[in-house]
């Protein structure tokens, strides 16, 4: 609960503070969801290679919960944030956010996910294998769709929304998991694998959604190619930052 409780606290009021200080950060809706989505998602790959290998099972454990809360919860309000500030936004009500939700692969997939968990249903070994095979190409993918769509001259026209998700996603989030932590007395694991889920790189699906749902798909590009290439450095910094004091 308290770990849950850290999560929340963090990715709730980054969005809440990323909407109270939209105009002042940018003023285009479209540019708005690619910072917005820039900031609150995450490279689930990048991090669970990182904890396996770092923190083991005990690790794992920790972020398969973590994983349980955040990914439905990003997802949403990535969703919600676009029917409000896409290019498509006219007209859109509850009806398309219950629609666009329910044709979501990562939501769909985190629901089966957690039924299948909670009933208790194991996947017969071959068709556990062929899963296994797609969602190892998922990643690669993303990249090359993200690869694909980078424009360079968006780096110039819009560096200053840029510099913001980076410094947003890869500086500011981590402190408030860090205060997070703090507040609801997270230590141990849990709280160094939360706050390594903060200071991920944005998520490649993020130019997806924003390609599906009218939001700014060159400038998502960008800032995740940014983000990606930052974080060798910040995250090293940051986490070995904070650590220190939890």
């Amino acid at each position: 609960y308290c770990n849950a409780g850290a999560l929340l606290f963090t990715f709730l009021g980054a969005s809440l503070l990323l909407v109270v200080f939209r105009k002042s950060l940018v003023r285009d809706g479209p540019a708005f969801t690619s910072l917005f989505q820039g900031t609150v998602r995450f490279n689930t790959y990048i991090g669970l290679t990182i904890i396996l290998y770092a923190m083991g099972e005990s690790g794992m454990l920790v972020a398969a919960v973590i994983m349980a809360t955040l990914i439905p919860l990003v997802n949403i309000l990535s969703v919600a944030v676009l029917l409000r500030h896409g290019r498509n936004s006219g007209g859109r009500g509850w009806r398309a956010f219950i629609v666009s939700l329910c044709k979501n692969p990562v939501v769909v997939a985190c629901v089966v996910g957690i039924i299948l968990q909670v009933a208790r249903i194991e996947i017969v070994p071959p068709l556990a294998d062929t899963l296994a095979i797609l969602g190892k190409a998922a990643l690669p993918l993303g990249l090359l769709s993200v690869g694909a769509a980078l424009d360079f001259r968006v780096f110039q026209a819009s560096r200053l929304a840029i510099c913001a998700a980076c410094l947003l996603k890869l500086v500011f989030l981590p402190f408030l998991m860090f205060l997070g932590c703090r507040i609801f007395a997270v230590q141990g694991v849990a709280a160094g694998v939360a706050l390594l889920f903060a200071a991920l790189p944005g998520s490649a699906l993020s130019f997806i959604l924003a390609r599906q749902l009218g939001g700014d798909s060159r400038l998502m590009s960008a800032i995740v190619t940014a983000q990606t290439c930052l974080a060798p450095i910040t995250m090293p910094l940051v986490l070995g930052f904070f650590s220190r004091f939890i």
